[in-house]
């Protein structure tokens, strides 16, 4: 009867210790796969952040292209303006010496 004891003993014992075996390599499964879960989240916000980084700067260049186009279309009309401004200083000085004459 003692031995029956002991040997029932020993097999629930062996049982305990295949069932933490299997609640053991359940959690290390569960831990793996959250491991591998978080890891892509980190690379697919990575990668957004990258997106968003690349999308910024286009814009930005495209700030600074219409900028310098609206830099050199007020160059082009202040250009033109003096050249029309010394043209008419022009004919209005031929015109005063003509009348002077």
């Amino acid at each position: 009867s003692r031995e029956k004891d002991a040997v029932q003993k020993a097999e629930k014992a062996d049982e305990r210790a295949a069932g933490e075996r299997e609640a053991g390599e359940e959690r290390r499964r569960k831990a793996v796969s959250e491991n591998a879960a978080a890891k892509d989240k980190a690379a697919k916000d990575k990668a957004s952040r990258e997106k968003d980084a690349v999308q910024k700067a286009e814009k930005a260049d495209e700030r600074a292209a219409g900028e310098r186009e609206a830099g050199e279309e007020r160059r082009r009309k202040a250009v033109s303006e003096n050249a029309a401004a010394k043209d008419k200083a022009a004919k209005d000085k031929a015109s005063r010496e003509k009348d002077a004459v």
